[in-house]
């Protein structure tokens, strides 16, 4: 019974650690080097515009586009912050919408047929210092 108890009181603290604390998702794609450009030029024409006026409007921190210069296999990383994981996911709910509504469906599947694999981690930031 304890145990059971204390489980169940450990898993709830995660959950409201994530819920209610600063959130940090990382979003890693691997794309050939061959389809790298292409895959850039979408990213800027089609998701930088939503995700700036996520930032404008707010609902989201900061995100950052990254392509690495040395590496690993996961060649597109796209860090996001928010407030917490509530308000990130309505963020990206908004985002999603929004570029599927004017993102053409055949860019958006040539887009898709880039992707090679993708992962997601949603981290608690536990302890962040930046300069204004």
């Amino acid at each position: 019974m304890k145990k059971t108890l204390f489980s169940i009181l450990f898993i709830s603290m995660a959950f409201s650690n994530i819920a209610f604390s600063q959130t940090l998702v990382s979003w890693y794609g691997k794309v050939s080097f061959a389809d790298l450009s292409d895959y850039n030029k979408h990213i800027e024409k089609y998701l930088n515009p939503i995700w700036d006026s996520q930032v404008e409007k707010g609902n989201i921190i900061s995100y950052k586009v990254l392509n690495h210069s040395w590496g690993d296999e996961w060649s597109v990383v796209v860090h996001y912050e928010a407030e917490n994981l509530n308000t990130f996911q309505d963020a990206w709910s908004a985002a999603v919408k929004e570029y599927t509504d004017k993102t053409p469906k055949n860019e958006r599947n040539k887009y898709f047929k880039m992707l090679i694999d993708h992962k997601d981690n949603i981290y608690s930031v536990r302890h962040s210092k930046s300069k204004e």
